[in-house]
């Protein structure tokens, strides 16, 4: 699971070792920059089985459709905690959100 579709902020896929995702998850992907400008996004919320739940989406267009001019992937290094990094997309004139928080948020 994750936080959601969201590439202003980064994320963490975690895995349930129980069943019904009780328990303490322990975190094994972050959302990751493909280049300059494209991220890879997890976005499923919930407790789910192994299915296609990450998409790449481009920073740079999303940040210019918004107005906000240019766009990069940064990475947020070690964001996940165990060395497992994340990404979220900045762009040249201010983020549509406040800035990330230092500590990942994950959805029960």
């Amino acid at each position: 699971m994750d936080r959601g579709p969201d590439i202003w902020l980064p994320g963490c896929h975690v895995s349930c070792n129980q069943n019904n995702c009780t328990g303490v998850g322990t975190p094994k992907w972050g959302d990751r920059c493909v280049d300059q400008t494209e991220i890879d996004e997890w976005f499923e919320r919930t407790c789910h089985v192994r299915l296609g739940d990450h998409y790449r989406d481009d920073c740079d267009a999303k940040c210019k459709q918004l107005g906000l001019g240019a766009g990069q992937c940064v990475t947020d290094a070690d964001y996940c905690g165990g060395g497992i990094d994340s990404a979220h997309c900045v762009c040249e004139k201010g983020s549509p959100v406040p800035s990330p928080s230092t500590t990942p948020i994950v959805a029960p």
